[in-house]
């Protein structure tokens, strides 16, 4: 597991490369799907803190506050970017960053958000269940489902 700023790190790299419009929603989102994608197709979680159920989709604390600071304009610059150990992320962190990555590039911040309010979505269970945190395993059986795993 590893810290969600360093995943997001990862995430501002890859968007500064490929010069692809990220916010700080789409960052959340993109964070809550590679975790996802973690969770189904290896034994843990991504990250090592929880991902709140907040009233506007999946919110990881730490991140919201290091980057609430952009609001909904771009992020351009890397704030934290002493926390890109890309190298030392294993590989199944690495792959699920970027098949992450390949769902979310071309989407919007709103668009992911929607997404993760579908209506069997593990943030829906939780929000109709008023669960602060979304369980780890609500998300590992919903992605192992999109992944096509189950």
């Amino acid at each position: 597991m590893y810290p969600a700023n360093q995943i997001a790190s990862a995430f501002i790299e890859k968007a500064i490369k490929d010069k692809a419009y990220l916010t700080h929603m789409k960052l959340q989102k993109l964070i809550y799907i590679a975790n996802g994608i973690h969770l189904a197709l290896n034994e843990g979680p991504l990250i090592n803190e929880p991902v709140e159920t907040w009233d506007y989709g999946p919110v990881i604390h730490s991140v919201y506050q290091n980057y609430k600071m952009f609001g909904s304009t771009r992020i351009s610059v890397n704030p934290f970017e002493n926390l890109v150990y890309r190298s030392k992320l294993s590989e199944t962190a690495k792959k699920a960053i970027d098949d992450a990555w390949v769902v979310g590039k071309d989407v919007d911040g709103i668009q992911l958000s929607n997404w993760t309010h579908k209506e069997d979505s593990p943030w829906t269970t939780a929000k109709d269940q008023k669960l602060a945190v979304i369980p780890n395993n609500e998300m590992k059986n919903y992605f192992m489902k999109f992944l096509g795993k189950k």
